[in-house]
């Protein structure tokens, strides 16, 4: 997740069940010295990583477009969505604006707010 140039947050979720999550504060970057990134990392419960996998499979990224939002300029949002799904050699890149009028299925929304309790504790 990004706010166009301001701050970046990523998620990686690997097969053993850790996480890790990246906070980046690029705004306040430009005005003083660089500082590393927040890193927060984690292992997932059995049930927590069942429920991912669940999430991943039933969201079916790997058909969805690979991106919404982008083709009227008047509306590009302040957030944007990046996901990258690597599943056995296999990979989708999906980025998604914000301001995207597009209903995403329940699984998918699902698996946003499910991503983000993770980033925010």
């Amino acid at each position: 997740m990004e706010n166009s140039g301001n701050y970046e947050v990523t998620f990686q979720l690997k097969s053993d069940s850790t996480y890790i999550v990246n906070i980046f504060n690029l705004y306040f970057n430009r005005f003083k010295v660089k500082e590393k990134p927040q890193i927060k990392k984690g292992k997932l419960n059995k049930n927590e990583f069942k429920h991912f996998k669940y999430l991943l499979r039933k969201a079916k990224i790997f058909e969805m477009k690979n991106d919404y939002g982008f083709n009227d300029s008047n509306k590009e949002g302040d957030i944007f969505y990046m996901i990258e799904l690597n599943i056995k050699g296999k990979s989708k890149f999906v980025t998604i604006n914000s301001n995207s009028n597009e209903k995403f299925s329940k699984h998918f929304n699902e698996l946003i707010k499910y991503t983000n309790k993770y980033i925010n504790l």
